[in-house]
Formats: structure tokens, C-alpha cells, sequence
């Protein structure tokens, strides 16, 4: 009887556990479409002068 419950515990855990999985990648997915919609899309082309930021190297002094 003892191994009947843990079997049950076990198995409700993997489906939380899952649950919880798929919860998260709803969630991640819908930031993500949240995000996109606000990034504007930058394309350039080669000659095309841009301004490089270093920020490892603005770091040093």
C-alpha cells in the first residue's frame, strides 16, 4: 500500500512537473512575440557607415 502511494505521489509530480514545463514555454513564447513587436529591424548593407560600440573594451582604462 505504501508503494501504491508513492507510485501516485511520483506520478502526480512528473505531470506538475510537466505542467509547469509547458507553462513555461507559453509564457516564454509569448514574450518573446511581446518583444518583437517593439524591435525595429535594422538591415545593413556593406559600405554602410555605423557607429561600434566596444563595451568589454570601455571597460579599460
Amino acid at each position: 500500500q505504501l508503494q501504491v502511494h508513492i507510485d501516485l505521489i511520483m506520478n502526480k509530480l512528473q505531470q506538475v512537473q510537466l505542467k509547469a514545463q509547458q507553462n513555461i514555454e507559453i509564457a516564454q513564447q509569448k514574450q518573446k512575440e511581446k518583444h518583437d513587436k517593439h524591435v525595429k529591424k535594422i538591415s545593413f548593407n556593406i559600405g554602410d557607415k555605423v557607429l561600434l560600440y566596444r563595451s568589454a573594451q570601455a571597460k579599460i582604462h
